[in-house]
């Protein structure tokens, strides 16, 4: 037993009951704070090699230490932090879920000061959680996530002060102004309120902004990449290079990308299709994200008025709907996952771009414009180059519920003409959004 604890009643709580949490590293200096036991945890490191220290299975270890206070409508536990068998279970783990009951009454309090200076990523708190102390959790320079199902609990000043930012807390039911007192916390301290959605009960009806006039958008012009196909020992080099095989963003690649996050259905049809024996030239090819396939269309002239009609249906959460995962995460642009894809770019790779003579031989598109469900939203000026090309969208404008179709249609406006063949080609067309990185 740690010293200081011969006050403090202990209770072995079964390990399978138990969520995990991240290893903490140095202690936290709390304000007016000299000396405090969770220090002791950083001396069990220095006196031991914990990388592979866990508990013997089944077991009953004592993880956590609280004291019992008494009052007119019962007994409740308070949790003053935990034991050294505790730390060394989790200290190389990443979330912490405090139990509903210590003892055989339930916990009601963090106790002041009871997990300051460690590094964890994710407390779950238990619903009988009424009162978290004065910097409770203070110095947790990896936390980002607190998950409260009872959103009546009082917080305690700097009891999240100095944890990562954005922070995050997460709560069941919806914001009640002035009725919601996690939510108000977080207002006043500079944390985000997120509350619980029940993702299978979305309506799955795409938001769409559109604007009063539809935009013109200009590309921003970037270089192939070897991915998969690449013929190269490392498989997946993400080098990239003019001669490289595949386009796109090296995170729209398998296995990185929408393959990383959930699943994703994609349907591309194309008005017209150029004929040949083996169907060579088919829509499908625009997804394949290489540089040897393309789509050509198929109508007499250069193709003015053909399209390709887009339709996907992306489940990033399908790994992590249980429990509150989507709740405090952010993707790569910041936004917590609420169950919505916010699209946000359209690449394409103009004209057949299989080498230089392919690509000035056949037609290439000098204009797009871009229908999402249905509505016209916005010109895509294609430079006349066999380079990736990526178009920026408003953010916000266009989200679709996951696992919601959402339909977008590319129509030909205008062409480059090839030197030789009057067919139009596209080499690549993918749609980017957030919610979908797995990384």
């Amino acid at each position: 037993m740690m010293s200081g604890m011969n006050r403090v009643r202990i209770l072995g709580i079964s390990a399978a009951l138990v969520l995990l949490f991240t290893a903490c590293g140095n202690r936290a200096e709390f304000p007016g704070d000299e000396q405090s036991e969770q220090s002791v945890y950083q001396e069990i490191l220095e006196e031991n090699d914990l990388q592979e220290i866990v508990p013997q299975a089944e077991q009953e270890v004592e993880y956590f230490t609280y004291e019992v206070k008494e009052t007119d409508s019962g007994s409740y536990a308070v949790v003053t932090g935990m034991t050294e068998e505790g730390y060394k279970k989790w200290h190389s783990r990443s979330e912490l879920e405090i139990p509903e009951e210590l003892g055989g009454v339930p916990v009601r309090e963090i106790g002041a000061r009871a997990f300051t200076g460690l590094k964890f990523w994710e407390i779950i708190l238990p619903e009988t959680v009424e009162v978290i102390g004065e910097g409770a959790f203070w110095g947790n320079e990896r936390l980002y996530k607190v998950l409260f199902p009872n959103t009546a609990c009082v917080i305690g000043k700097d009891a999240f002060a100095g944890c990562e930012e954005p922070f995050y807390f997460c709560y069941e039911g919806e914001l009640e102004e002035g009725e919601n007192l996690v939510a108000d916390h977080a207002e006043k301290n500079g944390f985000v309120a997120v509350a619980n959605v029940d993702f299978t009960e979305m309506d799955k009806t795409p938001i769409i902004r559109y604007p009063e006039e539809i935009l013109h958008l200009t590309p921003q012009v970037e270089e192939f990449f070897y991915g998969e196909s690449a013929d190269d020992e490392h498989f997946n080099s993400m080098e990239y290079s003019e001669d490289a095989t595949d386009f796109g963003w090296p995170e729209w690649h398998a296995p990185c990308g929408d393959f990383c996050a959930g699943s994703m259905e994609r349907q591309l049809v194309a008005s017209s299709t150029l004929a040949s024996s083996s169907d060579r030239y088919s829509a499908d090819n625009l997804r394949s994200l290489s540089r040897a396939d393309a789509w050509a269309e198929g109508a007499e002239g250069a193709g003015i008025g053909e399209s390709i009609v887009y339709d996907v249906a992306t489940d990033w959460g399908a790994y992590h709907r249980d429990l509150w995962w989507m709740l405090g995460a952010t993707d790569d642009y910041g936004y917590p996952y609420d169950g919505y894809m916010r699209y946000l770019e359209v690449g394409v790779v103009n004209g057949y771009a299989k080498n230089d003579k392919t690509w000035e031989e056949n037609g290439r598109v000098k204009t797009l414009l871009m229908y999402v469900e249905d509505q016209p939203y916005a010109y895509l000026e294609l430079e006349d180059t066999i380079k990736p090309q990526y178009f920026t969208l408003p953010e916000g404008d266009i989200l679709a519920v996951g696992n919601g179709e959402i339909g977008f249609r590319f129509e030909i406006v205008d062409v480059y003409p090839g030197s030789k063949y009057e067919d139009t080609c596209l080499t690549g067309l993918a749609l980017e959004f957030s919610g979908r990185h797995g990384h």
